[in-house]
């Protein structure tokens, strides 16, 4: 601001000259009427205040002048910066953190999950809020419907205010049944998003809960406010909670280890060439497992003989997903069977980043193919005499095959290399590849060695 050095005469006066011809200097030069103050003047200073008289004669006296910075212009930008972490103290990484204020800003937390919002305006008011809503089930699987399960029973009540609020799928404030069935929903990918509800939950590291067995009792701050902004702010941080995600197994960031899969023996496949059906086995001690199929299309009159058993068919993605988890009435697993209508067996492939079981003690295991009571390869061509298309349907469980089809006196007409997991898989064969009716070759070359069998083509 420029101050004229007349603003700070009080009542100076002079013998000779009429005070309206008095001249006010800063300095002994008369004509330095005029200074700027700044921000480098910021608080008390001492000011000379020269006062001419019209001969140019002169005296001086102290002044004192208080520069003040009431919408904070001289201070700025300060950063705003802090850290999300889980309640087990994972850092959350790539979560969203927004300040909202005269100059928004946003960023991403890195791998430690720290955050900086640089450059904001000094003086503001800023709301910082922190926002994630990707990977619906990260975390969240049929162990925590048990979980939530007997929290509602009373059996095992969550006593963490963040478990609580994770348990609280449907942002409804309490937790009953419905939290149950949105659970159910995200495992089986019926749903892509809780129900009024995001995948993450944030809340103020500083917030003390009125009542850690309920959250809601006063509420809880999922945003930090900062009024007139003076300074820089290191430890604006937040807890971070997956919602349904009740045994911390979510993987906040890249360097946390995945969910272990202790148990050796947790569930096997079953399945009978020629036979529609796939038996699933598992130990009695489990209480909860989901399963993933990959196969293109559900047989006709596909169906689950159990009615505790709820799955879903997504054609997107040509997955089966199944789950079950242990209640009051159905204490132990039993094996469950899927059947369908016609013999040809389809192409199951498990999905063992989504299958897996669970025992009470929380212990993980995986699904396999049960390799007993048949061969180490296994070659069937569907159907045989063949009109029109077939289907090469191959069990191994080597993760490599390769498919030929020759002539009896060894011409190649068709070859295809497979790289899959364990099980059985099938190749489709198009009746144009065969030149002419007769009998031909199916060649099926694995690393347990050569299947052959012999296949006819009619008109």
């Amino acid at each position: 601001v420029s101050l004229p050095a007349s603003d700070f005469n009080a009542s100076s006066n002079d013998n000779c000259t009429a005070d309206e011809d008095l001249i006010f200097a800063y300095s002994s030069n008369w004509n330095d009427t005029v200074r700027t103050f700044g921000c480098d003047e910021v608080g008390l200073q001492e000011i000379a205040l020269y006062v001419f008289d019209e001969f140019y004669n002169f005296d001086f006296c102290i002044v004192p002048l208080i520069v003040q910075d009431n919408f904070y212009s001289c201070f700025g930008p300060f950063p705003i910066s802090g850290g999300i972490n889980t309640e087990d103290n994972e850092p959350l990484e790539g979560a969203t953190v927004s300040a909202n204020g005269p100059s928004n800003s946003s960023t991403q937390t890195d791998g430690d999950g720290a955050y900086t919002l640089a450059d904001l305006e000094g003086g503001a008011d800023y709301s910082i809020t922190p926002m994630k809503d990707d990977d619906l089930t990260n975390g969240v699987t049929t162990f925590d419907i048990v979980l939530l399960t007997q929290h509602i029973l009373g059996i095992n009540p969550i006593s963490s205010p963040y478990k609580l609020i994770a348990a609280d799928v449907n942002n409804s404030a309490s937790i009953t049944t419905l939290d149950v069935v949105a659970l159910q929903s995200a495992i089986l990918g019926v749903t892509n998003a809780f129900p009024n509800n995001t995948s993450w939950r944030f809340v103020d590291a500083t917030h003390d809960f009125v009542d850690v067995q309920d959250p809601w009792n006063g509420g809880f701050p999922e945003i930090i406010n900062f009024n007139n902004l003076e300074a820089a702010i290191d430890d604006a941080h937040f807890i971070a909670v997956k919602v349904g995600d009740l045994n911390g197994t979510a993987q906040a960031n890249q360097t946390m280890q995945p969910e272990a899969r202790t148990i050796q023996k947790g569930a096997q496949l079953s399945l009978e060439r020629g036979s529609p059906s796939l038996t699933l086995k598992m130990e009695s001690s489990v209480v909860a497992w989901q399963l993933a199929l990959h196969c293109k299309a559900l047989p006709t009159g596909f169906r689950v003989e159990n009615d505790a058993v709820l799955w879903h068919y997504n054609e997107d993605l040509q997955q089966l997903r199944l789950i079950w988890t242990a209640n009051e009435a159905i204490q132990e697993a039993e094996p469950v069977q899927l059947t369908w209508n016609t013999t040809e067996n389809p192409s199951w492939e498990i999905d063992p980043a989504f299958s897996r079981i669970y025992q009470s003690n929380g212990q993980a295991g995986s699904w396999d193919w049960d390799m007993n009571d048949r061969v180490a390869s296994d070659l069937e061509v569907i159907p045989n005499p063949i009109v029109q298309n077939a289907r090469v349907q191959v069990w191994s469980p080597s993760s490599q095959a390769n498919i030929q089809v020759r002539t009896l006196d060894g011409q190649l007409l068709f070859e295809q290399n497979l790289d899959l997991a364990a099980g059985q898989h099938t190749v489709e064969l198009e009746r144009a590849i065969f030149p002419a009716t007769g009998i031909y070759l199916v060649v099926c070359e694995t690393e347990d060695g050569v299947l052959t069998q012999k296949i006819s083509v009619m008109q």
